[in-house]
Order: structure tokens, then sequence, then C-alpha cells
């Protein structure tokens, strides 16, 4: 985990510079309860974009010029995607990104969810992702995370934890229920842990039953949060040296988690000794 004195901010990674009104929304709204300025980044990759970055550059600056009172700058880098999303902690300082997803774009597009789970492989920061026509995030005041009997990333209850000590918003720890004693010990002790580490924070949450039991518990979970109508759900992706042989036969669960029916935007985090937070 790194952090860095330097000042932070907030990415609004726009792939499609004509329809990223809810990149936007949700990136503003990050930028807005942590403080932090926010970067509108275009990547102009030839495996994705003719766009020059001239034009890139006149189109960032248009949208910038919406919203006069805000803390907006705007970047164009060339380059792999994926290289330069794993470069954007050092390049712009960034701490958390927000990318759209289309779940009916092509395979060759650079919101295809298949596209972003890759180009953010190697990502170093927390990254949202949002569906093009997700619900407005309504100032996210309800974030949800799933907790299991697998060993959990320090880092994902951490940046849970900034929406409710930063933005007042209200904690849901969802979880299944576990017959199997041996799984049920190991949930409870990530539950021990969860649960000291947020009291040393004096951040408060609920906890919140999953019906039944699948493959894919982030995404059931994320289905329940979407219909309480929650703003958030909070996943850590799989790290590939555990994926076992059902992951790599029908996918990791994010790809379908990302993919939603619920359109409920996503914060995903890699399973990376490097990954950066916020210096808080």
């Amino acid at each position: 985990m790194t952090k860095t004195k330097k000042d932070q901010f907030v990415i609004a990674y726009l792939s499609d510079l004509e329809d990223c009104g809810r990149v936007l929304d949700y990136a503003r709204t990050l930028s807005a309860f942590l403080k932090k300025g926010l970067i509108l980044l275009f990547i102009c990759d030839k495996k994705y974009t003719k766009v020059t970055t001239d034009l890139a550059q006149a189109r960032l600056m248009e949208i910038k010029s919406r919203y006069p009172q805000e803390d907006i700058n705007f970047c164009v880098l060339s380059g792999h995607t994926r290289n330069v999303i794993s470069m954007l902690p050092i390049a712009l300082n960034a701490v958390v990104v927000v990318a759209g997803v289309d779940r009916k774009a092509s395979l060759l597009k650079p919101t295809h969810p298949r596209r972003v789970i890759y180009d953010f492989g190697q990502c170093r920061t927390a990254y949202i992702t949002v569906q093009n026509d997700a619900p407005s995030p309504d100032g996210l005041k309800d974030v949800a995370l799933s907790i299991d009997y697998n060993r959990e990333s320090k880092e994902k209850l951490i940046w849970a934890s900034y929406f409710a000590r930063f933005n007042g918003s209200r904690l849901h720890v969802m979880h299944e229920e576990y017959g199997d004693s041996r799984l049920r010990t190991k949930f409870e002790n990530n539950m021990r842990f969860l649960d000291k580490f947020y009291t040393g924070l004096g951040v408060k949450y609920e906890s919140e039953t999953i019906n039944g039991v699948a493959n894919f518990p982030d995404l059931n979970a994320t289905r329940l949060a979407a219909g309480k109508g929650y703003n958030l759900m909070v996943c850590l992706t799989t790290d590939t040296r555990e994926m076992d042989f059902l992951d790599w036969f029908i996918g990791a669960q994010e790809t379908r988690v990302i993919r939603n029916k619920q359109k409920l935007p996503i914060l995903f985090i890699n399973p990376r000794d490097d990954i950066y937070v916020l210096c808080d």
C-alpha cells in the first residue's frame, strides 16, 4: 500500500467523449467529498480510436467549460490504454479512476465490460465502473461491500470507510450464511477483523445477509444492494494466482459484476501490494 504526500486527483477516464455524462457525475461527486481535484483524461490509443490529440483536447476543454466553479483540469495521453492506466498514480497522482461501461458495446470498444476489466487489470488505484445508463450517484449515501471466508484486502475496507468518514455514507456489509463449520470460522474471523478495524476508525456499519449460496457472492451482493437502492458496491478483483478451474472456465466473477443488469456502479480494487490510497 503506497501513500504520497503530493496532492492527489480523481481521474474521469472519458474513453467515449460523446457519452460520458454518468462518468462525469460520479467523478465530480467523488472529487467534491474527497476534496481532490478532478482531471478529465482521454487516451489516444490506436487500438480504440482515431481521435487526434488536438481534437480530444478541444473536446475536453469544452466539457471543462461547463463547470467553471469546479477544480477541473484535463489531459490527453497517448499509448496503450492498459499501460497508461497502470502509470496514472505516477503520471497524474491519481488516487481513484472512474471509467464508463457499455453492456452493448462492441468487443473492440474500450467501454466493453471485458475490455475495461483487462485495461484496468494492472491498475494501482481503486477504479469505479459506471454503466452509461446507471442511476445518478445521489450523493453516494449508501455504499455496500461483501465479506466472505476468503482473506480480505485491507485496502477494500479502507476504501469503503472513506465514504463513511468523508461523505457520511451508510455502510452495508453483506455476507452469506455458512453451514460448513470451517468456512463459518474463517468468515467469523474476517468479521472480527472488520469490526475491530472500523471501530478503531469510528465507522459504523450495518450487517446484511445474502440469501442462498452461489459461485459469485459479489454478484449476489450487487443484486441485493441494487434492489435496496444503494449507490455503489465495493469489490476486490480476482487474484489470478488464486483462480481455480471454474474461474478460468466461466470467467472471474468481476466480469459478471461489472455488467450487472441492475446497473449498479462498482468500485474495484486489484489485489496488489503497491495499491495507492488517499493521504488522509
